[in-house]
């Protein structure tokens, strides 16, 4: 892919996973993978919840005290 996707990763069960900084990247990244060979048979938008980056902010800095 290209440096735009860098964080895009192959799971075991063969599908992809990517990070994206904005929800308006989604319809590019579709086309990205299209235009790349991919057959795209389903793509699911999952954000982060205020919880979990709160903890991962949080208890990074909390385990090192």
């Amino acid at each position: 892919m290209n440096k735009q996707h860098e964080s895009l990763q192959k799971l075991a069960d063969g599908s992809l996973t990517v990070s994206l900084n904005d929800y308006e990247e989604i319809p590019a990244l579709a086309s990205s993978l299209i235009a790349n060979g991919v057959t795209l048979y389903e793509l699911t938008p999952h954000r982060e919840t205020l919880e979990t980056v709160f903890m991962q902010i949080v208890g990074e800095e909390g385990q090192s005290s």
